[in-house]
């Protein structure tokens, strides 16, 4: 699974856990910085119910103010067919600013 965020209302200041399939995976997480984007990417998660259970709760202990978890887009790809996603990122900026590699 893949999970990004880019932040633009709270930069830095919301705090959450992230938690995929009852297990937290991203203890204490802070959203990125204004007009910055984090990907974060979780393998070797076993679905067993065919339902992928996905939480985020907000966490005090992560000394932020918006507790509101917050999330830009989230990909679930079969083990067998998972892409870097960083390179996907890369590649889809690279077609929006009609850079294309030839």
């Amino acid at each position: 699974m893949t999970y990004l965020v880019g932040e633009h209302w709270s930069p830095n200041n919301r705090g959450f856990d992230i938690i995929i399939e009852d297990e937290v995976v991203e203890p204490l997480y802070v959203t990125p910085g204004k007009d910055e984007i984090d990907i974060k990417r979780y393998e070797a998660i076993e679905v067993k119910d065919k339902v992928m259970s996905l939480v985020f709760a907000g966490n005090k202990a992560t000394g932020k103010g918006d507790l509101n978890a917050m999330f830009s887009g989230i990909e679930v790809v079969p083990s067998k067919f998972a892409v870097d996603p960083k390179q996907k990122l890369t590649t889809t900026w690279g077609a929006l600013k009609g850079q294309h590699n030839q």
